[in-house]
């Protein structure tokens, strides 16, 4: 069986997988096609389908382990990565690697953070169609009907039997096709959406040579503001994507079950928090005569204006300028020249994540 897929000019011949085979493309883009969400649950998968671009594949839930291990090592694309990787965890399949790896790009938060660089805001529709409409100009149909008249994006669930295993033969059959060519178009057109995204991003950072989907090109984007954003970029992914694409996955997570607190671990993380703070508190009292509470500004003031002499250079201050800044980004510079700073930013950050993060916790 072998069908032809067409999103805009593109047109991709896709066939069933069968274990043995893998794409030949350095990409997977993939998607999932389950029945209908419920509040709570992942929905259950009907079919998957991937494509490199030049071959795509259809893949039975029974096979998607097998798919996934015979492509783990590729750079994976998906467009709302959190929903497919949920439907691929709920069939047994490990997606943890692939969040970890830095090759797995979800195009529906790259699409969110490039109109943030280059706009501002990020505020908007992003789904896949919408998406498609505004980077190709290509409509991508969401409301093709089967003969029956339902809509074909929301009736995946007519080829599931009361035991929940997939009918495949009821989906081959010719009056059935419209199912598989709605579940190959989405991997075809988020590939060309990741395609377009690319080229924007070479516009917007002016480097011909930038590869949003190979870390090892970032190098190659000049400063930006001073910032070596190449550097930041592979650590944390593209525009941050890598730490956007956790926060999704485990927000979505958070929104299926719900949050269990566990106290016995929030009350040893700050048992040992307390003993790290009154460990700094105790050094920048003995040896800065600094503490918290009243006072605490004059002291700060003594020991900035001491370091400014030892230093011979003006250090940061408010913009009154009456007093030193005693904000994180003013004085990072100075850590490493100065305990008294490293010290102070130190137990700072560590109040911080006390009162603001674990302190609502143990209630």
């Amino acid at each position: 069986m072998s069908i032809s897929v067409t999103v805009g000019a593109a047109i991709v011949p896709f066939d069933l997988w069968r274990p043995g085979a893998v794409l030949s493309g350095a990409m997977v883009v993939y998607d999932t096609e389950t029945e209908m969400s419920k509040p709570g649950s992942v929905p259950r998968p009907v079919i998957a389908s991937a494509t490199d671009g030049v071959q795509g594949y259809f893949i039975a839930v029974q096979h998607l382990a097998a798919f996934v291990d015979a492509h783990r090592q590729k750079t994976w694309l998906m467009h709302n990565a959190g929903f497919d990787l949920a439907v691929l965890e709920s069939v047994g399949v490990n997606t943890t690697d692939l969040i970890e790896s830095g090759r797995l790009f979800d195009t529906g938060l790259l699409y969110r953070l490039l109109k943030l660089a280059d706009s501002g805001s990020c505020h908007g529709r992003w789904s896949l169609d919408y998406v498609c409409k505004e980077l190709l100009d290509v409509v991508l149909p969401k409301e093709d009907r089967a003969p029956d008249g339902r809509v074909v994006r929301t009736s995946f669930d007519r080829f599931l039997n009361a035991t929940g295993a997939v009918d495949y033969a009821a989906m081959l059959r010719p009056e059935n096709r419209m199912y598989l060519n709605y579940a190959g178009r989405d991997p075809v057109a988020t590939l060309l959406v990741a395609q377009r995204m690319n080229d924007w991003a070479q516009l917007l950072f002016e480097t011909p040579s930038l590869d949003i989907f190979n870390p090892q090109s970032y190098t190659t984007v000049p400063p930006q503001d001073g910032i070596d954003v190449g550097q930041q970029w592979q650590v944390n992914g593209f525009l941050t994507h890598d730490i956007q694409l956790r926060g999704s996955v485990a927000l979505a997570a958070i929104s299926r079950c719900g949050m269990h607190v566990d106290h016995t671990a929030v009350s040893s993380a700050v048992t040992e928090l307390d003993h790290q703070l009154a460990e700094i508190k105790k050094v920048l009292c003995d040896r800065y005569k600094w503490t918290t509470g009243q006072g605490s500004q004059q002291a700060f003031n003594i020991n900035l204006a001491r370091l400014e002499k030892d230093l011979g250079e003006k250090l940061p201050r408010t913009e009154s300028g009456e007093f030193y800044s005693r904000c994180a980004e003013d004085l990072d510079e100075f850590r490493e020249r100065s305990e008294f700073i490293d010290l102070f930013l130190k137990h700072e950050t560590l109040t911080k994540i006390r009162n603001t993060f674990l302190r609502p916790l143990e209630k």
